[in-house]
């Protein structure tokens, strides 16, 4: 089960959450109890919904349930960049198609290859796609790395390095206490370490060793992005509840202080860089804080940091960003803009709980 932050509900004992589970190819709602005395799981969660749409953002009086059913099916889509403006050129090409939630792209060096995380057929699965031809596949150590977890402790997270040509796969410690962001270099790998603020550091990957890059006692970081050359950090970072900003910094000095940071844009996030580092794209947040509707950018100057005035890259105001989703940054190679997109218009649906019957299929 891939739990999604979309909002929550409490009802007596119980919350319901969303969530895209093994049972269904859709974004379902789950109802788990909690034990009043230690607030601890009790039993296993009920699913409430079915079917291949998304239920999210429940809300719940007494035994009532109203919650959000759409087709939100979030996919990989790509926008023509132009070689000399850095803007978007066309329209959309769509490049996936299926069920949410797709995220965390990556990009090899040489931009013929798309790596990404996507739940469209039903396991949670890395894929590889070829943007010259459009042809993919799935990682093929990902059910033996799955099996492989069950022997690690609930509470750690160990990082796996997989390496697919030679179908080969190892593990970086017990617990690194993060997520994998972007490699550097064949050593070295920017992580998102989780904790009540959130911070940045590299792992050496052959000693498992870390090294502080981003952090702060009052505001937590996520979404780094280190330019093409690895000169820079582009970041956002924001206190507990507040909106965030994009920051970038130099790398050479590790960790970078907190007056060192450059702000790029308040009330934005989900920084990344052009395929020479010349532009910073960013999401600026709209009237709706969950989704993004435009990329922004300014042109930078890798010698000096110096940053241009901002410019519009793409706009849209049907297919919009998941920015409340993990890993929805987009990517850029030297011809196009990669981005997950969805369209998140659908339809109130209301539940009675005290009812009984299967769970509606939408």
């Amino acid at each position: 089960m891939f739990t999604l932050p979309m909002g929550v509900a409490w009802i007596d004992d119980s919350l319901v959450f969303s969530a895209a589970g093994t049972r269904s190819k859709g974004v379902c709602l789950y109802r788990q109890r909690i034990a009043p005395a230690t607030f601890q799981v009790a039993g296993q969660p009920e699913q409430l919904t079915t079917g291949s749409e998304s239920a999210w953002l429940p809300s719940a009086a007494r035994e009532r349930l109203a919650f959000l059913s759409s087709r939100a099916d979030m996919n990989l889509w790509s926008v023509s960049l132009d070689p000399l403006l850095g803007t978007a050129l066309g329209p959309l090409h769509r490049m996936t198609r299926g069920p949410s939630p797709t995220g965390y792209l990556s990009v090899t060096q040489d931009f013929r290859t798309l790596a990404y995380f996507s739940f469209r057929l039903g396991q949670g699965d890395i894929f590889l796609r070829d943007l010259e031809t459009g042809s993919e596949k799935v990682l093929a150590q990902g059910l033996r790395v799955k099996k492989d977890i069950q022997r690690f402790r609930r509470a750690a997270r160990p990082i796996f390095i997989a390496r697919p040509s030679i179908g080969a796969w190892r593990t970086v410690g017990e617990d690194c206490r993060g997520r994998p962001r972007q490699w550097l270099d064949e050593r070295l790998l920017l992580i998102e370490r989780f904790a009540r603020l959130n911070s940045m550091a590299i792992v050496d990957t052959e000693t498992g060793e870390q090294q502080d890059l981003l952090a702060s006692a009052e505001r937590s970081i996520t979404n780094a992005r280190v330019s093409p050359y690895g000169r820079w950090v582009a970041f956002d970072a924001s206190p507990p509840g507040e909106p965030s900003s994009v920051f970038v910094g130099a790398v050479q000095r590790r960790p970078i202080r907190e007056a060192d940071w450059v702000i790029v844009e308040r009330f934005a996030s989900h920084p990344f860089w052009s395929a020479n580092g010349t532009i910073l794209y960013y999401t600026p947040t709209g009237a709706i804080p969950m989704v993004r509707s435009s990329v922004r950018g300014r042109r930078f100057v890798p010698e000096t940091g110096a940053l241009d005035e901002p410019f519009t890259v793409y706009s849209s105001s049907e297919m919009l960003m998941p920015a409340y989703l993990p890993g929805t940054a987009p990517v850029a190679t030297p011809d196009r803009i990669i981005l997950v997109l969805g369209d998140f218009r659908g339809d109130v649906w209301l539940m009675d709980l005290a009812a009984s019957g299967p769970a509606p299929d939408r």
